[in-house]
């Protein structure tokens, strides 16, 4: 039985049937380890994009900004019953990181004509400080926010912006801020953000309508009025 080993092509056999494994071994080894290679540069190309405000989900910071405006509201009215919302202004710095912007909420009182209530938070360490500023010296005249229209938040309207002329001027430009501004005004009194990119040279101002999502130029060019006109 042991004489089929000595035949020529059963040696011949055996010898390719051991070739053939050895190069299948290889090949796989070889196939799992480019998958294992695209798999790491993907990882690291992934890592090498830096995430800022203007590539994150915005709703991430629903949660922000609602706990927010409640803990705003609380604080209020506390210090007046009669204190109503009437804007939002949001600084942030010229990186756009995450957690990193002052969030202002404004408040007016018809007990108090001549200032405005305001407490400001910090994302960064969750801390407030509560002023009250005459009137004169910050904002002016606001009417309390209708918040049935305020359907978009600060990094929406941001990543709004970045499509409508932001991204080009963040490019050509050394950014030092964007401060973004939530309140009725003109327009027909829509309820919208103003964004603010600053450098040191240059300014890039866009308005985004709170209740609909659209730039307040390109509604204005097709006559589509926002329904956040009141």
């Amino acid at each position: 039985m042991l004489d089929i080993f000595k035949r020529p092509i059963t040696v011949i056999i055996i010898v390719g049937a051991i070739v053939i494994a050895l190069i299948w071994s290889y090949v796989d080894k070889r196939i799992q380890s480019n998958k294992e290679a695209a798999e790491a540069k993907k990882i690291t190309d992934a890592a090498q994009i830096i995430t800022n405000l203007t590539n994150i989900d915005p709703k991430d910071y629903d949660e922000l900004v609602k706990a927010e405006y409640q803990k705003a509201v609380t604080n209020a009215t506390a210090a007046d019953p009669n204190n109503a919302f009437s804007a939002l202004v949001v600084e942030l710095p010229g990186d756009l990181a995450l957690n990193s912007g002052n969030d202002r909420f404004v408040f007016t009182s018809p007990d108090n004509a001549a200032n405005n209530w305001t407490i400001t938070f910090s994302e960064l360490t969750g801390n407030f400080i509560r002023a009250i500023i005459p009137k004169s010296d910050y904002l002016g005249e606001l009417k309390p926010v209708n918040t049935n229209l305020w359907k978009f938040q600060y990094v929406t309207a941001i990543q709004i912006a970045e499509q409508n002329g932001g991204k080009t001027f963040r490019e050509n430009n050394s950014l030092t801020g964007v401060t973004l501004t939530l309140k009725h005004g003109d327009p027909n009194n829509w309820l919208a953000w103003t964004v603010e990119y600053n450098s040191k040279d240059n300014k890039f101002v866009k308005q985004v309508d709170a209740n609909s999502g659209k730039t307040i130029d390109s509604i204005s060019t097709t006559g589509d009025q926002a329904s956040s006109v009141q």
